[in-house]
């Protein structure tokens, strides 16, 4: 059985592909002598059924070099906003800021246009939801510096009111218990 090897080039395509047998590819990867690459399928035609059939291909996803990756860019946060979702309308929402950069400022509301959420996270945007805002620079890896602001909304379950319900009965009936107790205990008892 051969697998095909291409050599990927730097373009994004690959040099001319050549069969290896399969038992000797693992050698050849870790000597630095192939690289590991899926095929492009060519136009299906009766060689190639042919061929396929008296030489197999493997499709493999593509492998490569770690250590010659470039890092993407970087954002540097200025400022980190938590909002929560007060009112929603047809373009744009309201929400109510905590300044998770400066804790000690003041809570401040915001409107939001939908245009600044994105395609995905649109849904969300519902009274209580919670979001975190991001204003900072984003660095590219070739060096060109912008200004972003991100809103991304939390994806944990939110808790139904009957659940909220439930809690605070509990809460409330240990409560009462705790009081019973010290109250015992200020009276003498065990």
């Amino acid at each position: 059985m051969s697998v095909t090897v291409a050599e990927a080039v730097t373009d994004g395509t690959f040099e001319d592909p050549c069969l290896l047998p399969i038992e000797g590819i693992g050698k050849k990867i870790k000597s630095g002598e192939a690289s590991i690459g899926t095929f492009l399928p060519e136009q299906e035609s009766e060689s190639n059924t042919l061929n396929a059939r008296e030489n197999p291909r493997v499709d493999i996803p593509l492998i490569s070099n770690l250590s010659s990756l470039q890092p993407q860019g970087r954002f540097d946060v200025l400022q980190e906003y938590e909002g929560v979702v007060l009112t929603v309308d047809q373009e744009s929402f309201w929400a109510r800021l905590n300044n998770k950069t400066s804790p000690a400022a003041e809570d401040e509301e915001g409107e939001f246009p939908f245009e600044e959420v994105s395609r995905d996270d649109r849904w969300l945007v519902k009274p209580g939801s919670i979001f975190y805002w991001y204003i900072g620079y984003y660095d590219s890896a070739s060096g060109q510096r912008t200004r972003q602001s991100i809103i991304r909304f939390r994806r944990l379950p939110a808790f139904a009111s009957d659940d909220l319900l439930r809690a605070r009965k509990k809460a409330k009936k240990l409560m009462e218990t705790f009081r019973e107790i010290e109250e015992d205990e200020a009276l003498g008892g065990e």
